[in-house]
């Protein structure tokens, strides 16, 4: 019975742990989406190795780290797009993409228009 409840315990802090390291890296994204950011950094911040970091994010959020990084991307360039007169690049940069016809065809593929088409 003893070693139930501190396996309980044990398993408890691990699940405490885990749900702190996700708030870490997703607190990260948040504030920093605009700059390069990437697997390897985000394993690095929570002391995990690239692959563990992959499945240890897919398996709390249901998405793929990248695609979780472009989600938050594509709604900051959305309402970037609507509540200014930004051009499409100017928006792009501030997204995190130094690139505007990457960032236009991403955009087209979450959203289904074109940036320009979206206004």
């Amino acid at each position: 019975l003893e070693l139930e409840r501190l396996q309980g315990t044990h398993s408890g802090k691990s699940v405490g742990k885990e749900a702190a390291q996700l708030k870490q890296v997703r607190e990260y994204i948040a504030s920093h989406y605009a700059e390069e950011i990437n697997l390897e950094r985000m394993a690095a911040l929570v002391y995990m190795n690239a692959s563990y970091f992959s499945s240890f994010f897919k398996k709390h959020t249901g998405q793929n780290f990248k695609q979780y990084v472009t989600e938050i991307r594509m709604q900051h360039a959305l309402r970037m797009l609507l509540q200014t007169d930004s051009m499409v690049y100017e928006v792009a940069e501030r997204v995190g993409y130094n690139n505007a016809r990457q960032f236009s065809d991403m955009f087209k593929k979450h959203y289904g228009k074109l940036p320009n088409e979206y206004r």
